[in-house]
């Protein structure tokens, strides 16, 4: 790095440093911020010695190689010396370029290495000499120096007599300006031991004659070990203190010995062992002696004894002894450390910081030397950044801190004012102030007053003031305090008496200004306060009250004052409208605590009164009272309310009879009830009407009629005449409600019941011509009658067997009949009372009871086309109307249940049903009625379903008719009727449309529309063979159509189409596999009414219709 980049680092870094200079700081007017550091590199400052002009000499080494004209070089060290002056500047006119060398020749190059200053300023020195050509050099010269620095030479030469060469390792001067040296004498053979020598001379070089023989002294304990003076110093008393390497008490190592001013040894003062190195050997005011022994600090005692031992928090490599006998302390490892001690042994606080002083240069640092010089100290060495840079750092040694004092914050204001006067601020100061002045700086309120001395004794405002101390000596140093100041005295409190008048409401206030009597304070007044400022009747006629002052700093005190309290209102009469209930007679009272309000007075009401106090039926409704109050004054007042009487108790209800209280039949037809009530009320005015009717038993899923139930007036309903099952009754429950002319309402309940049901046969149940068929039903009636009963057969009638009811269990009726014609008969039950009452039931399940009874060996029937579905046939579509397409086929042939085709489709409704099964074919005339199951298609199975027609031809009319009937088996729901609610004994009266056809046995008919011709296919034949399946669909169909085909037996089929004369139109062959179903489109045939179709394979036909509607 070159120099000026490396200056830049360590003054930039000192740039920033900032806080509170005292003992220890930089001294910043010595070279740059207390440093000065060399641009030379290869520098070390050993030693720092002061000049007599105030000027520096700092010792210096320089490393030089000479070259031989055979090829041969040779390395030697030799001194330089440095001169600076006060401010840290080097002194340039000092030897060439402010540094200069001492020699005697070429050949010999002195290396100094032991300083002393005599009395006069002259620097004695000893030396360590290299000389060129490996010669011999002398080792025991004496150098002495100008005061200045700028001249020198050699003071004295020693020997000893039979002694090889005298070598000096250290240099003192004593109180009397007298040079002590130290180090060895050998002797004159190789195996001659080193012997210490001391020797004492005065300023001109020559012996001193009073020290022990001539000058010199050499010591020796044990021939057999080295010896050598390694250190030497003298006390106040020019005594010689000694650090040698030598033998004693039979034992190897460092010593510390004494001698007397005359040479000889202090016999009091015992050989003290180091144990290590020491570095310094120093003595102080009291000719105690301080060492560095290693990196701990020792005192001896002048006896020898140890009187303090000190371990730095540092490894220092120098000590100091300062004119007050501190030590100082330097050392660090790549920075610069000192410590400074006092007297007792701990660490000077007013030194850096709690005694210690750390000046990193950002650079490795190495303290070399040490100065005291006018309360000054300076620290002499080097810094190291790939070379190394002699360095030299100046530091305030001052003895004098300052600190500020610790006030004993807050102060109060003084008497009467609003500042305070304070005393004992001033700075303190660790020894005299001669030196500089104290300067003080006063901060208040953003104003600043800056003066010289202490601030004791000057008046502070209230709040907080800042003052700042500053001190010159060596460095400025600093510091600061706050001064608070508070106001602690109370106010002067003064009071008056008063008189408070209450108001209407019984309440009087009083302000603190009425009682105050001029209170004050010397700061002012910030609140006056009452301790009670409301008043009322519960108050005495005098009060004391209490007055409390409160000055602008919080200060308070308190007067009293007597309030007289004035009451000259009347009551206040406060009234409430009330509401009385009439008890069961009809009569009711109140008392003047209802009415009143809360009336309120300031001295207490004495009685209140009412002017009316009874009521009756006849006061029901709004009535004015009046109520009078009067206070403890006889002072009166009064107020009106209204009472309202009301009567709440409601009637009372008797009995509630319905008329009748069993419904017949279930058929799921509102049936009319009459209610009548009786009841009583402590009041007239009493109206009974039926508000509700539920179900109390019997309801059912399915059951989509509705509603069940219908009021009709005040005491009449119509009830729906339905039963959920056999052996189950349908209850229904009424409510009656009667309201009294207040409105109080009671309420009352009768049952009404529904249970006249024929059970067998089931309603639609189909049986073979001849049977014998058992029949029964249910009804109840009011326990205590008697019941005979009858069975009506259509026109036909035959006795029936009653078992009477029991309870609320049904009785029954019984009874039988063979049946020998084939038809759709309907059933009826009548029951009848011992006063000759009639009720009856021609319903199972609620629907109609009717009986099939079918001849196996009876025809057939057959039709397609389609008929005009009303609406509200639907039941998911209600609004739905339009064309319904059929098509079936049906007959018996010596089968136990019928076999054939039907199919539905109502496409407006979006509704198709298939059959699937039929369990009866009817033929009655022209009438035919068959029943079954099947599918919706796109949704559920098991579909029941029952289908009437009538066949126009046979009946004479010409018009064929059809009713069909789907619903759900399980519950009896109805899905689809065009002809809802007619039994299903009832003809049908809907005609087909236009080239529709319905036949009935074998011979020919006529359609409703056109006249067609017979077929010569007998339908006969197609139900004939059950194993080939084969179903056209859609059909009716609007212009296309299929055959769905599955055969018993694999093959080819053969397909034909005929018209109604018998006139073949289409034939043609499939292919088909054994039961898997084929579907054969139509091949383009277009055409209107109904044609045939014949499909056969290996013998097996099936024939069928399909009707056209284009």
């Amino acid at each position: 790095m070159r120099i000026k980049h490396l200056l830049f680092a360590i003054f930039s870094f000192f740039y920033c440093l900032t806080g509170n200079a005292q003992p220890g700081a930089l001294d910043q007017s010595f070279g740059s911020f207390g440093i000065v550091v060399t641009t030379e590199s290869m520098s070390r400052f050993e030693n720092i010695l002061p000049l007599s002009n105030g000027q520096f000499l700092l010792t210096d080494h320089e490393l030089a190689v000479r070259y031989y004209e055979n090829g041969a070089t040779e390395s030697y060290t030799y001194s330089i010396f440095r001169r600076y002056n006060a401010n840290g500047t080097p002194d340039l006119t000092y030897g060439s370029n402010g540094k200069r060398r001492f020699f005697l020749s070429d050949e010999i190059h002195q290396y100094f290495t032991s300083f002393a200053v005599l009395a006069d300023g002259r620097i004695v020195a000893t030396e360590s000499v290299q000389t060129l050509g490996n010669s011999p050099a002398p080792l025991n010269r004496v150098w002495i120096f100008n005061a200045d620095g700028t001249g020198g030479g050699i003071l004295a030469e020693l020997s000893v007599f039979g002694y090889f060469a005298v070598r000096l390792n250290d240099i003192t001067v004593d109180k009397n300006n007298r040079i002590v040296v130290t180090g060895f004498v050998r002797g004159m053979t190789a195996s001659d031991r080193n012997r210490t020598y001391i020797a004492r001379l005065l300023s001109d070089g020559s012996f001193d004659e009073t020290f022990f023989n001539g000058g010199f002294r050499v010591l020796v304990e044990n021939s057999s070990y080295n010896y050598s003076g390694e250190r030497v110093t003298t006390d106040a008393a020019n005594n010689i203190i000694l650090w040698e390497d030598g033998f004693y008490n039979e034992e190897d190592g460092y010593y510390i010995s004494k001698f007397k001013e005359n040479g000889s040894m202090e016999t009091s003062f015992p050989y003290v062992k180091t144990n290590a190195v020491v570095r310094s050997l120093l003595t102080d005011g009291n000719s105690k002696i301080v060492y560095l022994n290693n990196s701990v600090i020792k005192r001896l005692n002048t006896d020898g004894s140890e009187d303090l031992s000190i371990t730095p928090d540092f490894s220092p490599t120098k000590l100091l002894v300062q004119p007050d006998n501190k030590i100082l302390a330097i050392g660090g490892n790549t920075v610069f450390k000192m410590g400074r001690f006092k007297t007792d042994g701990t660490v000077d606080p007013s030194f850096g910081t709690d005694g210690y002083v750390t000046t990193d240069l950002n650079l490795n640092g190495y303290p070399l030397g040490v100065l005291y010089r006018n309360r000054r100290l300076y620290v002499s060495g080097y810094i190291v950044n790939s070379f190394a840079y002699g360095t030299i750092l100046a530091y305030d040694g001052s003895d004098v801190r300052m600190t500020c004092p610790s006030p004993e914050n807050p102060y109060n204001v003084d008497a009467g004012k609003c500042y305070a006067t304070v005393n004992g601020i001033n700075a303190i100061m660790s020894s005299s102030t001669l030196y500089a002045n104290v300067q003080h700086k006063i901060e208040y309120n953003n104003t600043v007053v800056q003066g010289e001395g202490g601030v004791a004794g000057k008046q502070f405002q209230l709040g907080t003031t800042k003052v700042t101390y500053s001190y010159t000596d060596i460095t400025t140093q600093t510091c600061s305090f706050n001064i608070t100041v508070s106001d602690k005295d109370a106010p002067v409190a003064k009071c008056k008496d008063a008189t408070v008048e209450l108001d209407a409401s019984g309440n009087g206030t009083l302000t603190a200004a009425q009682v105050d009597n001029g209170s004050s304070d010397g700061c002012g007044i910030q609140s006056r306060v009452l301790s009670k400022t409301s008043f009322s009747c519960s108050d005495p006629a005098s009060n004391t009250v209490t007055l409390t002052v409160t000055d602008i700093h919080g200060n308070s005190s308190t007067c009293t004052a007597t309030v007289t309290v004035v009451d000259k209102i009347a009551p206040v009469a406060k009234c409430k409208n009330i509401t009385v209930n009439l008890d069961a007679s009809g009569n009711a009272s109140i008392i003047p605590s209802q009415i009143d309000d809360g009336s309120t007075d300031a001295c207490g009401i004495k009685s209140y009164s009412l002017d009316k106090t009874t009521f009756n039926c006849s006061n029901k409704g709004n009535n004015t009272v009046t109520l009078t109050v009067t206070d403890n004054n006889n002072n009166s007042s009064t107020c009106t309310a209204n009472v309202t009487v009301v009567d709440n108790i409601p009637p009372t209800i008797i009995s509630v009879v319905p008329n009748p209280q069993a419904i017949w039949p279930s058929d799921r037809k509102m049936k009319s009830v009459t209610v009548t009530t009786t009841s009583t009320d402590n009041c007239p005015g009493t109206t009974c009407k039926i508000t509700a009717v539920a179900i109390k038993a019997g309801e059912f899923a399915g059951d989509n009629i509705g509603p069940d139930w219908e009021i009709t007036g005040d005491n009449t309903v119509n009830l729906r005449a339905e039963i959920p099952r056999k052996g189950v009754k349908r209850v229904y429950t009424i409510t009656v409600t009667c309201t009294d002319a207040a409105g109080n309402a009671s309420t009352a309940t009768t049952d009404v019941t529904v249970s006249h049901n024929i059970i067998t046969p089931a309603s639609g149940a189909s049986v073979k011509i001849g049977t014998t068929v058992s029949l029964t039903g249910e009804f109840w009636d009011v326990p205590g009658k008697t019941h005979t009963a009858k069975w009506l057969i259509d026109d036909k009638t035959i006795a029936g067997t009653v078992t009477e009811p029991s309870g609320m269990n049904n009785g029954t009726v019984t009874g039988s009949n063979k049946f020998t014609a084939a038809g759709v008969y309907k059933l009826r039950m009548n029951v009848i009372d011992q006063n000759g009452v009639t009720s009856y039931s021609n319903t199972n399940e609620n629907l109609d009871a009717i009986l099939v009874v079918y001849d196996p060996n009876g025809g057939y029937t057959y039709g397609g086309g389609y008929f005009v579905s009303p609406a509200g046939a639907l039941v998911k579509s209600p609004t739905a109307k339009g064309d319904a397409t059929y098509g079936f086929t049906v007959n018996y042939k010596n089968a136990t249940y019928p076999k054939g085709e039907a199919q539905f489709e109502f496409k407006v409704g979006d509704f198709e049903f298939n059959a699937l099964n039929f369990e009866y074919l009817v033929i009655s005339n022209s009438m035919s009625q068959f029943k079954g199951t099947g599918k919706i298609i796109g949704d559920q199975s098991g579909i029941g379903f029952t289908m009437t027609v009538v066949d126009g031809q046979l009946d004479g009319t010409g018009i064929d008719k059809i009713r069909m009937k789907i619903y759900n088996k399980n519950n009896g729901q109805v899905i689809y009727d065009n002809q809802p609610g007619a039994s299903d004994a009832a003809l049908p009266i809907q005609a087909v449309g236009a080239n529709s056809v319905i036949v009935i046995g074998g011979g020919t008919k006529s359609s409703s529309a056109v006249i067609t011709e017979q077929p010569i296919v007998r339908l006969e034949n197609n139900l004939l063979i059950e194993s080939l399946e084969v179903g056209a669909f859609p059909n009716p169909h609007q212009g296309t159509f299929s055959l769905r085909v599955q055969s018993p037996v694999a093959g080819k089929i053969t397909i034909e189409y005929f018209t109604m004369t018998g006139a073949r139109i289409y034939a043609g062959e499939q292919q088909v596999k054994a039961h898997e179903q084929v579907f054969v489109p139509n091949t383009g045939l277009k055409f209107n009414g109904t044609i045939f179709y014949k499909v056969s394979i290996n013998g097996i036909i099936k024939t069928g219709k399909i009707v056209g509607i284009n």
